[in-house]
């Protein structure tokens, strides 16, 4: 499984997309949505307008994931998307806070599934961040 921002749709197609944001992405590569992983539209918008921090966004949008079973959602997903590789999109960019890391984690905690992010690859994600791991050189 993968994850990605719908702006990697202008120039990659791409199969086994399933929205997991809260607004539209309008692309016709999205055919899939699965809400259960979409965060509270409350807690988006306090975030948004910063009546909230992202430190008790995490928290809330954690206690949401904790009610799910991380087996169940991802055999749920494989099959939305019937043989393709799951993609999980969202609007957040690559470099910006996303609740799709946040996601990509409580995976990664629940059952061990490491996830990677379309056109990057491998990536380190912390409190609904991701940064790229840079593969040292021996020279």
């Amino acid at each position: 499984m993968k994850t990605g921002c719908f702006k990697y749709l202008s120039k990659n197609k791409l199969k086994g997309c399933i929205s997991i944001s809260l607004l539209s992405s309008g692309n016709e590569q999205i055919k899939y949505e699965y809400k259960a992983l979409v965060p509270n539209y409350k807690d988006f918008k306090l975030l948004k307008e910063k009546k909230i921090s992202e430190a008790q966004f995490i928290e809330n949008f954690k206690n949401n994931l904790s009610s799910l079973n991380a087996e169940v959602v991802y055999s749920d997903l494989k099959s939305l998307v019937q043989g393709e590789e799951p993609i999980l999109m969202t609007d957040g960019n690559k470099t910006n806070f996303c609740h799709r890391h946040l996601v990509a984690e409580w995976f990664f905690d629940e059952i061990s599934l490491e996830i990677d992010e379309v056109t990057v690859g491998k990536v380190i994600r912390s409190e609904g961040y991701m940064k790229k791991i840079n593969n040292p050189t021996l020279f």
